[in-house]
């Protein structure tokens, strides 16, 4: 049977028919004549403009330093209940964390000038107490910090140093050429 068939025959069909377009008249009618029917609308619940008066007070539920190795994530947790009797029968209204950043660069190379471990590898490749290092700083665009690092780094290890900066054309190759088979060139990415 179809539905035309049910309307005609079936009660519960005519039923819900006849309860769809009642409601479907009814509902936006009433609404229309109970909107028209305010004199002056006054917004109640939680629109308006609001003043909190009280004191307030901080409480500190965790403190503390965490290193973060480079790359790594650190979640951080803090529970009300740390705080102890501090905030008994007080509000928490508000939760404010401060988080504060150095950078100590000790994980080795030029821009790290620490511990030195790469730079210290390099040099005992040499047999030569005070080898000659040439730095091609090409990989960071002639950067003029990794330049200053570099001489930091190997200068502090006894080594004769310079670099070429192939990005400013004014190459003087002689000074970077060496006889000794203790010349040692490196490039770091």
């Amino acid at each position: 049977m179809g539905f035309m068939d049910d309307l005609k025959t079936d009660q519960r069909t005519q039923m819900l028919v006849a309860g769809i377009v009642f409601f479907s008249l009814a509902f936006p009618l009433y609404f229309n004549y109970a909107a028209g029917n305010v004199d002056e609308f006054e917004a109640s619940g939680p629109i308006g403009n609001y003043s909190v008066e009280g004191t307030y007070s901080f409480h500190e539920i965790a403190s503390g330093s965490q290193y973060i190795d480079d790359g790594s994530t650190i979640e951080i947790t803090a529970n009300s209940d740390a705080a102890g009797d501090e905030i008994k029968g007080k509000n928490l209204v508000g939760v404010r964390a401060t988080l504060t950043y150095t950078d100590d660069e000790s994980g080795g190379g030029f821009g790290c000038i620490k511990d030195l471990k790469i730079e210290k590898y390099i040099v005992n490749q040499s047999d030569n107490d005070s080898p000659s290092i040439c730095f091609i700083p090409t990989a960071t665009g002639d950067d003029q910090g990794y330049i200053d690092n570099f001489y930091k780094a190997f200068d502090s290890l006894n080594c004769k140093t310079s670099h070429i900066d192939f990005f400013k054309r004014t190459i003087k190759l002689d000074k970077h050429i060496s006889n000794n088979s203790n010349f040692i060139t490196q490039n770091y990415y």
